[in-house]
């Protein structure tokens, strides 16, 4: 499993296990949606205990400002009913809320599903901008890696599970390891990547043979 997403999910120990209890086994990436105006699983006593309770290095609760608990399935006749007899003050439409979930979840699904780290990015400014929502987050973010030269040898400050340098903000072909040994002046960058989140682009290093110049400034 790459994530887990829960549409507003339920507190239950109808088996004997508590759903809020097992979160605390969950250490993928993770995304609890909530409906703020749900009164069949209220967020306060379902959805929140469980988000809080994951283990996730990177776990996002969503809340959708007026939208309900039936609202992110299609109609249903038993679910809809008990809806009506417990969720007051639902001020958008099912098609608005599933309009909503499926925006951030093509994001977030794009990301971790396809590697798609733009994808990332949009998904994270969308949290901050949309006005549709309110959302809280707790994401262990990767080290800015610097570069470490010693002996004209240059290393990631960061092990990462690869890597790709760069020469001027040129890729370099076949720098794809921990160290690399420069044989032109310049602006030196490498890319971290990780098993989980997007590469990291490190501190840039102006590597400078000190033993080129002196040569060539000898006469």
């Amino acid at each position: 499993l790459k994530t887990i997403i829960g549409l507003a999910p339920a507190e239950s120990s109808s088996n004997g296990v508590s759903s809020i209890g097992s979160a605390l086994n969950i250490t993928i990436p993770s995304i609890i949606l909530s409906g703020s105006q749900d009164g069949v699983t209220p967020p306060i006593d379902h959805h929140i205990p469980i988000y809080n309770n994951l283990y996730s290095d990177c776990k996002t609760f969503i809340s959708i400002s007026g939208g309900g608990h039936c609202y992110f399935a299609n109609s249903n006749v038993f679910c809809d009913l008990i809806e009506s007899t417990s969720s007051t003050g639902i001020s958008i439409s099912r098609e608005e809320q599933q309009n909503i979930t499926f925006v951030f979840l093509n994001l977030w699904l794009d990301y971790t599903l396809k590697n798609d780290c733009g994808d990332f990015d949009v998904f994270q400014d969308s949290l901050m901008t949309s006005q549709k929502i309110t959302y809280d987050q707790s994401c262990l973010q990767n080290p800015i890696p610097n570069i470490i030269e010693i002996e004209g040898v240059l290393t990631s400050s960061i092990i990462g599970t690869g890597y790709q340098w760069y020469l001027n903000n040129n890729s370099i072909l076949n720098a794809n390891e921990f160290a690399y040994t420069p044989i032109i002046n310049g602006i030196y960058n490498v890319d971290v990547f990780f098993s989980s989140g997007c590469p990291i682009f490190s501190n840039p290093y102006n590597f400078i043979d000190e033993l080129d110049i002196f040569a060539k400034l000898k006469p």
